[in-house]
Parts: C-alpha cells; sequence; structure tokens
C-alpha cells in the first residue's frame, strides 16, 4: 500500500518464483514438476493492480484493504490457472484441471481477505517503523 511501485513489482516477482519452487504442478507417471514463471507473472500482475488501485482509494480503511487483497488475489489466481492451463495443453506431461487451479486460486484471495482486514491494524502502526510514511510524502509512490 505504500512501497514505491518498482519495489512492488520486484517483490511479487520474488514471492512469485519461490511460490513457483514451493508448489509442484503435477506431470504424467505421477510425478510431480516446478514450473517457474506462472505464480510470479499472476502475483505480478496482481500486485500492480493494486498499485495501481490504491491512488483511487482511502488507504487507512481496513476495507480498503481487504478489497484490494481480495481483488489482487482474484488477478494473480486467474493469471495463473489459465497460464498453467495453456502450458498444460502445449506440454502433455503436465496435468492441471483449470476449475481446481481457479477455485484454489480464489480461495486464496479470500482467505487471505479475511486475513488482511484483521491485520491491517498492525500494517498501520508499522508504516512509520519500515518508513513509508516519509517514502509516501516525497511523492515515491505517485506514477513514474
Amino acid at each position: 500500500m505504500w512501497a514505491p511501485m518498482s519495489t512492488v513489482v520486484k517483490a511479487a516477482l520474488a514471492v512469485g518464483v519461490l511460490t513457483d519452487l514451493c508448489h509442484l504442478v503435477p506431470a504424467e507417471g505421477g510425478t510431480n514438476i516446478a514450473v517457474v514463471g506462472p505464480r510470479a507473472l499472476g502475483f505480478m500482475l496482481g500486485a500492480y493492480s493494486v498499485a495501481t488501485l490504491r491512488a483511487l482509494v482511502f488507504r487507512k480503511n481496513p476495507l480498503t484493504i481487504t478489497v484490494l487483497f481480495a481483488v489482487g488475489g482474484c488477478v494473480a489466481a486467474a493469471l495463473t490457472a489459465g497460464l498453467l492451463t495453456i502450458r498444460s495443453i502445449t506440454d502433455s506431461t503436465i496435468v492441471v484441471m483449470p476449475g481446481t487451479l481457479m477455485w484454489e486460486g480464489l480461495g486464496s484471495a479470500a482467505y487471505s481477505a479475511v486475513a488482511a482486514f484483521f491485520l491491517s491494524p498492525l500494517q498501520r502502526v508499522l508504516i512509520p517503523v519500515l518508513g513509508f510514511r516519509k517514502a509516501a510524502s516525497m511523492g515515491i509512490d505517485r506514477w513514474s
């Protein structure tokens, strides 16, 4: 909510790559493989959408944070499910179920949004500790 756009996108890419490495995709023959890319791109697009929308909302409201978490999670889930589905169509060794992927992603987005509602007061306390208020006052979080 308060970090510069470039930091948001880079952090989402890093978390997405780590998530891709941790969540293995079922493959032919009962094995699981790591497919790097779908969650990384999904997280980047989700984070970018939240970072873009934050200029239009009242950031201090816990409901705003909840809604933005849900929006970012849904965007990330949709792109991840779409990319893994396309990959499974073009690569016969990967076995995925698009509906299952989408429901898992939407469930994760809903769970994260509920957690964000309860953790947003902690975020407000940590803003000055992490130095985000100084960055916001310097205009770093604006469009660049």
